[in-house]
């Protein structure tokens, strides 16, 4: 934050420059959360409430002619603040059949009004799963709302402001399984993004200009992974 770093393999190539006067960040933290749970359910519901002093966030502060490259700068800001909510929550439709899922929001503003870079839309997944002694199946949807709370961006050309990238919901599907060989010995597999969907996160984004070009933060298309853990067990 304080030294000129370069990254210039980067799409777009920017560059950090210094701020020798950038003040320390603090916050203040509140979080209230509450648990319940019955013989095949459990709940556990949170919100949260953020200020910041001196809130540290980067912004485009031009264009370097000479090579076209995007500069950067990390300032204060005077206050901002975030809250949001989260929970988790599972309920056992039968003593094998487990169904789960977790959510969670952040939003936000700084001292003027404008929403940060650090906010994110609704997301979460929801998770069905068959469990046997030492075999389980899952199917597993993530998903996420869409994104139109931005921060405004310069620019680089025009040294114009307007909103910045702005993400669309999305949804994906995956399916696991698990197999328990013997004690030690246990394989994974997953088959990713069943529909082969593109999508982009807005935490990949968040803080471009509105129209860059975000193929390089698009999220894989349909994938098998595979993996095997094998525990030695001491004498």
């Amino acid at each position: 934050m304080y030294g000129n770093i370069p990254h210039y393999f980067a799409l777009p190539p920017f560059e950090i420059i210094a701020n020798t006067e950038l003040q320390e960040e603090t916050s203040h933290s509140f979080e209230w959360g509450l648990g319940g749970e019955g013989e095949n359910w459990h709940i556990k519901p949170a919100i949260f409430y953020n200020r910041y002093y001196n809130f540290i966030d980067w912004r485009e502060v031009g264009l370097r002619i000479s090579d076209g490259v995007i500069l950067r700068q990390y300032r204060n800001v005077a206050k901002a603040e975030t809250w949001g909510a989260e929970v988790a929550a599972s309920y056992w439709l039968t003593p094998q059949w487990e169904l789960a899922t977790k959510l969670g929001w952040v939003d936000g503003e700084d001292s003027e009004g404008e929403a940060l870079r650090t906010l994110t839309p609704l997301e979460g997944n929801t998770r069905l799963s068959y469990q046997a002694n030492d075999w389980s199946l899952g199917l597993q949807a993530d998903y996420a709302a869409a994104m139109n709370r931005v921060p405004s961006c310069g620019n680089s050309l025009t040294g114009s402001q307007g909103d910045c990238l702005k993400s669309t919901g999305w949804f994906s599907l995956a399916m696991t399984a698990d197999w328990l060989i013997t004690d030690a010995l246990k394989v994974n597999l997953k088959l990713d993004n069943l529909f082969d969907t593109r999508y982009t996160r807005y935490q990949d984004v968040a803080g471009l200009e509105a129209g860059s070009n975000t193929d390089l933060f698009t999220q894989t298309g349909r994938s098998l992974s595979a993996s095997l853990r094998y525990t030695f067990v001491g004498l």
